[in-house]
């Protein structure tokens, strides 16, 4: 069995560091991240649960008959022609000179596909090539799993069937990000009422670009939508001779959890055909049995 990944947090965190570093200019930071504190002013971000919510998920079947993890390229001998193989979007091609045989075709696609960056390995039989996924990476984050096509005179198979029908999973998920923003003053310049040294206010802006069509776009296309922004706390005290502006609010958000399994191959595809007395068709009706 191998799954895809539920969710994208590197994209979502990604958007998220974005919108507060764009909506404030102040140095973001993650909790987590194992680094000194930042010099003020600055921000740090939390995302402190999340949950999945209620309800029978959503499963979907697709089926890909470019899906492999294995499989073997041969081509046929034909002089000044373009042989193409295209792996995960990525076109690997050899051209063919005046005299061309198999075995010079086969050498020049594993070398083509071999010095570019895809996650596959390409080994060269002389009469074929075999191109197998590499184990650590694949597409879309699945180990060993690549997308292919074929153009020119190439036959291919895929000898690891039972990656061709996928079953996707999906459900909303909720969860709650904490923004919590930091400014220094002295001890007898609190500067309450400047934007630019207070976090409360810093924060009140913050929220406030979330209503902003640009943000929304940049969040949606990290499927993020904003539910609710609590209030804003202020956490201001004073430490040692210094006076630390400090605020925190935390933002509901929802995004989608998508898994997918791929569970077996298609072992058979059938059709049936009805005609009127015309013998114009009336119905097509296919079944696939996997």
């Amino acid at each position: 069995m191998v799954l895809s990944s539920a969710l994208n947090w590197a994209e979502k965190y990604s958007a998220l560091y974005a919108w507060a570093y764009g909506a404030t200019g102040w140095t973001t930071r993650w909790a987590d991240q194992n680094a000194p504190r930042p010099d003020y002013p600055y921000l740090v971000l939390d995302v402190i649960s999340d949950v999945g919510l209620g309800g029978v998920p959503e499963v979907s079947t697709s089926i890909d008959l470019t899906r492999a993890r294995d499989i073997r390229v041969t081509p046929v001998a034909a002089n000044s022609t373009l042989y193409r193989v295209t792996i995960n979007g990525t076109d690997f091609d050899y051209t063919s000179d005046a005299d061309a045989t198999v075995a010079e075709i086969c050498a020049g696609l594993s070398a083509a596909i071999s010095a570019g960056s895809e996650p596959v390995t390409a080994t060269d039989n002389a009469t074929s090539v075999d191109i197998v996924g590499d184990d650590e990476t694949g597409n879309p984050g699945t180990p060993g799993l690549f997308n292919v096509t074929a153009a020119g005179p190439l036959n291919w198979a895929n000898n690891d069937a039972g990656n061709e029908v996928a079953v996707r999973t999906s459900r909303l998920v909720e969860f709650m990000l904490n923004v919590q923003g930091y400014h220094a003053n002295t001890a007898t310049d609190y500067a309450a009422t400047d934007p630019n040294r207070n976090a409360y206010h810093t924060l009140s802006t913050l929220r406030a670009s979330l209503g902003l069509p640009s943000v929304q776009a940049a969040l949606r296309d990290a499927d993020i939508a904003v539910v609710e922004e609590t209030s804003i706390q202020d956490l201001s005290e004073v430490v040692e001779e210094g006076f630390i502006s400090r605020a925190s609010m935390d933002v509901r958000l929802r995004t989608v959890s998508a898994l997918t399994e791929y569970t077996g191959y298609i072992a058979e595809v059938s059709g049936e055909s009805v005609y009127d007395d015309a013998g114009t068709p009336i119905t097509d009706a296919y079944s696939v049995t996997t």
